[in-house]
């Protein structure tokens, strides 16, 4: 076939949508397995899709066996070239080691309107280094950070 049989759903999808002309919207939310390797497709497809606006992936990227990983890094990583308006990476599509990454995109997208993070398990350290990305950040209009758990020092 067209695509390999042994990639995921979430690849065989990104791939075809490298070419899509018309989608501005992609709803995967609550898909809760789109591992490492559709991640990364997804990722791909973001910076060549020039109509794709909106991005929900709530509570579908599979967690990482490691904690210093994060599962949607290549999403956050591709921000600052990508057209998205909107992505949702809710209920841990990002994790404390994103901080650093999350700051860079932050500082660095031009098209981002609205980033949810509901339900991470982000907390002090970084929410202060999303802070230092979001000092010099100019588009974006909405960050939900709702239940994250993080305390006064956050």
């Amino acid at each position: 076939g067209r695509y390999d049989d042994n990639a995921d759903e979430a690849t065989v999808l990104a791939r075809a949508l490298c070419a899509n002309e018309t989608l501005t919207e992609l709803n995967l939310n609550s898909n809760s397995g789109i591992g490492p390797e559709g991640v990364k497709a997804l990722a791909d497809m973001m910076t060549t899709n020039v109509t794709l606006k909106k991005m929900l992936l709530w509570g579908s990227l599979k967690e990482s066996s490691s904690l210093a990983l994060s599962p949607g890094a290549p999403l956050v990583e591709a921000l600052p070239m990508a057209h998205l308006e909107e992505l949702d990476l809710g209920f841990y599509g990002v994790s404390q080691a994103s901080g650093p990454t999350l700051q860079a995109a932050l500082r660095d997208t031009i098209s981002l309107r609205t980033l949810l993070l509901k339900k991470c398990g982000l907390l002090a350290d970084t929410i202060s280094l999303l802070s230092e990305g979001l000092a010099v950040n100019s588009s974006l209009t909405l960050l939900d950070l709702s239940d994250n758990g993080f305390g006064q020092r956050g």
